[in-house]
This record gives structure tokens, sequence and C-alpha cells, in this order.
């Protein structure tokens, strides 16, 4: 009997849930990170950015995603799908289940040869068992999208602005994130079929990328994803609780936190967007440096609730640097979107929040 050795697509176990491009912001002009521990009260300086903000198969597919747990993710959160959300958790699920033939089905009568050889590929080589890794994959995208906007932020000390929506946040997040898991895996497949020149023609799954650029949406997006990604969120009791209650036993709940992550920070994005949230932009003209942490996008009102989030109780602050942070809120805070502070107890109360919420 031959035995069939798996290829993952991503075998990345040890996940940065901070970036290393971020936390370099906060080094000092020697280079070193000044890192506090809540529980010693120990202060340690490092160098080495790979070594904080990280955590061993935090993001890791243990157990693959179940029907039972979509099923629980969409009561949950009460969401009621449409045809591009339900194409978009098709694509979400087999790319976090690293199961090419749910989403690549190929028929291709001009070859039939061809075609059975590709999708035995994907049901037998590109077919995952229970633990996958590819989520890295899409926090990388993630990154990607937001470096050169973040980077733009701090060279201008400028915030992208908010087109005209021609479309719907969420088809544009989605259909980007749709897009990227397409070539993603087209690239893999390609791979291990090299005789799969005109995949292009071959797909059923075919996405158009979307013609605008928005980089508001982008930077939106990247500011709830950094929110919902650390390891804190992500292991939180209290969908456990909300689990025991249901009386659900075949919950999966770190399944249904990943779907959340990704998929239900869309809607919330929508929802901000229609309840008239506004970016922030604070400028720290003060001696007090803006501080960072582990779990560096902030909702003061996360002691309501950390999960089930809704307009009526969040928004998120993002330290971009020791002088410049960014803010996501319905509140008038501020007199403009530019907001200069030269008050040091501002900057405290966000520094202690920062504390507050870091692990």
């Amino acid at each position: 009997m031959i035995e069939i050795k798996h290829s993952p697509l991503c075998n990345t176990k040890n996940n940065h849930f901070v970036p290393q491009f971020y936390l370099k912001y906060f080094q000092d002009r020697f280079g070193f990170i000044y890192c506090f521990d809540k529980e010693t009260h120990i202060i340690h300086q490092t160098r080495n950015l790979k070594e904080i903000g990280c955590k061993k198969n935090l993001y890791t597919i243990t157990t693959k995603i179940s029907q039972a747990d979509v099923d629980f993710f969409t009561l949950l959160f009460n969401i009621n799908l449409h045809p591009l959300e339900t194409d978009f958790l098709k694509y979400l699920i087999s790319f976090l289940n690293d199961e090419f033939k749910k989403l690549f089905n190929l028929k291709y009568t001009k070859n039939k040869n061809l075609e059975i050889k590709i999708n035995e590929t994907m049901e037998k080589i590109l077919n995952s068992p229970d633990i996958s890794r590819n989520q890295e994959l899409l926090f990388s995208f993630y990154e990607t999208k937001f470096q050169p906007i973040y980077k733009q932020i701090l060279d201008t000390e400028q915030l992208p602005s908010i087109k005209k929506q021609k479309n719907h946040p969420f088809y544009y997040l989605a259909i980007q994130t749709m897009v990227f898991i397409t070539q993603t895996m087209q690239q893999k497949l390609i791979q291990y079929v090299k005789e799969y020149d005109s995949i292009e023609t071959l797909l059923i799954n075919k996405i158009l990328s979307p013609s605008n650029y928005e980089p508001f949406l982008d930077c939106l997006h990247y500011l709830i994803i950094q929110y919902w990604r650390t390891s804190k969120i992500l292991q939180s009791p209290l969908l456990e609780k909300v689990k025991k209650q249901s009386g659900s036993k075949n919950i999966n709940i770190a399944n249904v936190m990943f779907l959340s992550l990704h998929f239900h920070g869309l809607n919330i994005i929508k929802n901000c967007i229609n309840t008239k949230y506004q970016l922030y932009l604070i400028k720290n003209l003060t001696g007090l440096a803006f501080i960072t942490s582990d779990n560096p996008a902030v909702n003061p009102y996360s002691a309501i609730s950390s999960f089930n989030i809704s307009p009526e109780n969040f928004e998120i602050f993002f330290p971009l640097s020791p002088k410049l942070g960014i803010l996501y809120s319905n509140c008038c805070l501020y007199s403009s979107t530019n907001s200069v502070i030269k008050d040091k107890y501002q900057i405290n109360y966000w520094n202690k929040l920062l504390l507050r919420e870091c692990e």
C-alpha cells in the first residue's frame, strides 16, 4: 500500500500576534524595547523582536471547523447569511481547514486524465488531516495590506480619507480575502500538478478582484483584526461559558473565535460605518510617550463585552508610535479628526487602558 504524504499549505508554528514591523517603532535609539511583566513587575530589555508578541500554535486549527461550529457561530452572532456571505464563509472554512477539494471542483472535458489527476491531488495530497496552520497566511495578508498605510500615516501624520461607498464594506473586504485565498491555493496546486498551466480557465470558482482601492477600509479592517487576534481575546473564557449555558457539547470554541475574527469582524466594520464612527489621529505633544503592549488594540468597553460587539459598547484605541495614536469611535471626544494633545493626563488615560488590557 502506497502511503500518501500530506503537504500542508503553511507550517508556521510560532504565531506573532503583534507584528514586528509595528514593534520596531517602539524601539529606542539603540534598538531596545523595554518589556514590563505585570505579574513580577520586572522590566527587561530586548532587541530581538521575534521573541515578543508571539505564541506557539495560537492560530492552529487542531480539529477541522465543523458544521456544528458554524451553526453555533451564526446563532451566537445572529448572522443571516446572504449569497456573498455564504460564499465568503465557504472560502474561509475551506482555507482554514486546508481542504482544497471543497473549494475547487474541476471539470475539464478536453483532458479527462488531467481532471482526474488534479482532483485526486486535491483530495489526497492537498487535503489536511485534523490540523492546519493556514490561518497564519491570512494574518500575513492583512499585515501586508496595512503596512504601507501605517507607514504613510507615520510619515504624513494624516489619516486615509473615507470615500463615498460604491460598494458595501463587507463586499470590498470579503472579495479581497477571497481573491487572496484563491490565488494562494492555486499557487500550491500548481506546484503539484505541473501540467496545470491553464489554471485560470479551469477553475470553476473564479473571483474578480475589486477595481477600487480603499485604504480607509483596509486600515479599519486591520484595527479590528488586531483587536481580535491576540491571545487574550482568542482564549477568552466568555464563549466557553456561553457554550456551557447552551448545552452544546460538540462545539470547538477556538474555531468559533476564528470564524468571529475573520467573518464577524467585517460585520462590525459595516455596523460601525453605518452608525457614523470616525477615525481620529491623536498627536502626542507631551513629554509622556504612548506605550504599547501584547494587546495593543484596546476597547475601553471590554469589561462589558469581549466577544459580542455592537456599536453601543465598542471603540478601539491603537498606539501607532510613542507620539501618535489612532482612535475609532462614535463619540465626539476631539474637535477634529486630527487632534493635538498637550495634556499628560489624557496620554496617561490611554496608557493605563493599555496596561489594564494587556497580559
